[in-house]
């Protein structure tokens, strides 16, 4: 039996506000074989990315900490010159300002990346594309 339930269903309005779909969101790339869709918060950025097999995210640092969750396929990820294999279901912490990479393996892998401060960056490149597809 379901747990009672004494406050009010959020209005239509109120969900908007706080709900999103991710995938509504257009995808946004980094290069080839490099997509994913971007939502941001006022101190938070969370991507949901797509990356094809053997593609490479190359080497880069940004001041935001970030959490690589890793939801289907596999790869390597570099931090501090060593590669750290990643499967569905592992948590990396990147650190801020830490030059990284990630090799994706030969099945691909789709991750959820989460960065605090925001990747005001991001949230730039995904106002480009939807001014784009307003065209």
């Amino acid at each position: 039996m379901p747990a009672p339930r004494k406050e009010s269903l959020a209005t239509r309005e109120e969900h908007q506000k706080y709900v999103t779909q991710w995938k509504n969101e257009p995808f946004v790339s980094l290069g080839p074989g490099l997509k994913f869709h971007v939502v941001t918060a006022e101190r938070m950025t969370a991507i949901f990315t797509e990356l094809e097999p053997n593609a490479m995210v190359p080497y880069h640092k940004h001041e935001p900490e970030q959490l690589l969750i890793v939801t289907g396929g596999d790869g390597e990820q570099v931090l501090y010159g060593k590669r750290f294999p990643v499967k569905p279901g592992d948590v990396m912490v990147v650190p801020g300002n830490e030059e990284h990479a990630l090799y994706v393996g030969p099945k691909g892998i789709n991750t959820i990346e989460v960065f605090s401060p925001p990747r005001r960056d991001y949230e730039a490149k995904l106002a480009e594309v939807k001014k784009q597809l307003k065209k």
